[in-house]
Formats: structure tokens, sequence, C-alpha cells
């Protein structure tokens, strides 16, 4: 399987339906911070999006430097040539998806893993009307039903 393949599946799986794309250490490329070099890393990544199925118009490509700090939050007087948003301006566009709490909740279950020794392995029973702790959100849902797919 390709490489992009595996991106694909496993965006999928994980239901990215939104991105913004970091091209970091620009001020490590040569010359620094080179808008050339910023091209070249968009065409190249824009066209393996297109390849897996997204819109690379619809995603941000931010040059930034983490080590410099460059166009993470402030806008960079080293990046003068980039007009798109920061960072933060990226992340505060994103929209929040809508949790569809009308409809069940699914886990999928890939593998059941036994543990011995020095970690004991703590068995649970899933019942309806359970109250569980969701982490890393710290809510505490209720399960409503339990439904169970033979496969």
């Amino acid at each position: 399987m390709d490489c992009v393949n595996i991106f694909s599946d496993g965006i999928r799986l994980l239901g990215v339906k939104q991105m913004i794309c970091c091209c970091n250490k620009m001020d490590a490329t040569t010359p620094k911070y080179s808008k050339g070099r910023y091209d070249e890393i968009v065409k190249e990544v824009s066209s393996y999006l297109k390849k897996v199925g997204y819109n690379p118009e619809k995603i941000p490509f931010v040059p930034i430097s983490g080590f410099e700090g460059d166009n993470m939050i402030e806008r960079s007087t080293n990046l003068d040539w980039y007009k798109g948003p920061t960072l933060l301006e990226a992340l505060d566009q994103i929209n929040e998806p809508k949790r569809p709490s009308d409809k069940p909740l699914r886990l999928p279950l890939q593998d059941v893993y036994k543990i011995g020794g020095i970690f004991p392995v703590i068995n649970h029973t899933v019942k309806a009307r359970l109250r569980t702790q969701i982490s890393p959100l710290l809510e505490i849902p209720i399960l409503k039903t339990l439904e169970t797919i033979d496969l």
C-alpha cells in the first residue's frame, strides 16, 4: 500500500474534514524565509492532498518558524510576502464540528489485549444506564441504550 492510500485511509478513519498546513522551519531555508521554497512546498503538498480527496484551495498553507516564533501568533516582518492568516488566525477560522448527540456513540473495538505481570487489566461490563467519564473532556455522559453487532 503506498503512502497516499495509508494517509487517506488514516485521515478518513479519524474523520478529519478541515486542516491547516504549516510550512515550518522557514528560517532554515536558503535564502532565509524563501518564498520560492514555500511555493514549492505548497505545490507538492497540494497535489498530494488532491489525491486523497481534499480541496487545497480551502486549506490554509501557513509559513512559520516555530524556533523564531514567526507567523505563529503575530504577523512576521520576515514573511512580509505572505498575505494569508497567521497560525493563530487560521486556527480561529476552523469551524467547530456539530456533535451528533442525536445519534448513537460508536466505539470500534480493534483487538483485546491481555497484559499480565505488574499491570493488571481491569475488566468492565458495559450496560445501559452506565455512567462513565470520557477523557480528556472530563464529561460524564449516560449510556442510554446498548446495541451489539456480531460480525
